[in-house]
């Protein structure tokens, strides 16, 4: 796991200041977990990008994972999909020690959250707006394609609209136009507020066009949310001396959905390809795109390239929602990519 974003880290090291009885108790009665009053600070230690992980660095043996009880029913979901590709021996993802019960939960003022625990894996992450290496590509290929054919097999979810990627968008993009307050609390609110009705109408016609294209391609759970900082390596040396570098899972299921898995691999290829945060625009290493496509696939590679100004602003659109559904928790800016994915929204042309 990478060190800690800013934006939650002082609350949950509050938390655990001011009500460590809770916790402590809690993590016991919930998990068989023990952390003592006395230790638990030295033993928690905030991680994750969202700062919405714990990291019981002492053991090594747990992440503890922050969920949003506003996605409640989506965390529930998120479990399930993580439990059942365990029962089916698909083991390069996070293996839960206990699912979203319920019943640890944070209190704040805006509502609260509950806990998701997962078994430690050692390893690395990569670095964002970096290319990943040919050799790491093929091995994140080589997993993705077991991931993608256990996720296939899996049986989709009763009420699959409610999961459904573009259901998810226009979900976000509705409720935040009719609680268009929150814009105007925003440091980039004048932005925001001048460019969002066409922001939500190129939403609308980037929607209409992904329906056209995708007819007839079944639907299966994607992750949704494939890049560097989600994929962890590790090392391991050889009998010769030799040191290797290994794939070890995909990390974070926070975003998955119900969509045609082209569209995951695309938009994966894509994640993995930015080259350039400060560019108004997205900048991608289009030969590590092809790359990555063509060893997935060539029928998936033909998918994007028929038409990749489209594919360009769907990604946008998707990773828009991303930030917009953290607007609270992540900074909105023109720095940390936001404004890359709003702008491939606004420069669709149809």
């Amino acid at each position: 796991m990478n060190a800690a974003g800013k934006p939650r880290q002082n609350y949950y090291r509050n938390l655990l200041t001011t009500n460590p009885h809770f916790f402590c108790e809690e993590a016991h009665k919930t998990w068989g977990i023990d952390f003592s009053v006395d230790d638990a600070l030295e033993k928690i230690e905030v991680k994750g990008r969202s700062s919405s992980n714990l990291f019981d660095f002492k053991n090594r043996e747990h992440i503890i994972r922050i969920e949003d009880l506003s996605r409640e029913e989506h965390t529930r979901f998120s479990c399930s999909v993580l439990m059942a590709l365990h029962d089916a021996r698909c083991y390069i993802v996070p293996e839960l020690v206990s699912g979203n019960t319920g019943c640890l939960k944070v209190f704040r003022e805006n509502g609260g959250a509950s806990m998701s625990v997962f078994k430690f894996k050692n390893g690395y992450t990569l670095e964002l707006w970096k290319s990943p290496s040919k050799h790491q590509t093929d091995l994140i290929v080589k997993n993705y394609i077991l991931m993608n054919d256990a996720l296939s097999r899996l049986g989709l979810p009763l009420d699959i609209d409610k999961f459904g990627l573009n259901n998810q968008i226009s979900t976000c993009i509705d409720n935040l136009t009719q609680t268009d307050c929150w814009m105007d609390r925003h440091p980039l609110a004048m932005e925001l507020n001048r460019h969002w009705h066409t922001f939500c109408e190129k939403t609308d016609s980037i929607m209409k066009m992904s329906e056209k294209l995708l007819n007839g391609k079944n639907n299966q759970i994607i992750h949704g949310d494939i890049h560097q900082e989600n994929i962890l390596f590790d090392c391991v040396k050889d009998e010769d001396g030799t040191v290797d570098e290994r794939f070890v899972s995909f990390l974070d299921f926070e975003e998955v959905a119900v969509a045609p898995v082209e569209v995951d691999v695309i938009f994966t290829a894509l994640r993995m390809a930015k080259t350039d945060k400060k560019n108004p625009r997205f900048a991608f290493d289009m030969d590590a795109v092809d790359y990555f496509l063509k060893r997935y696939g060539e029928s998936v590679y033909n998918i994007y390239a028929d038409d990749r100004e489209f594919w360009h602003s769907y990604f946008g659109l998707q990773q828009s929602v991303v930030y917009l559904r953290h607007h609270d928790v992540w900074s909105l800016s023109r720095e940390n990519g936001f404004f890359q994915c709003f702008n491939e929204v606004l420069n669709y042309n149809v």
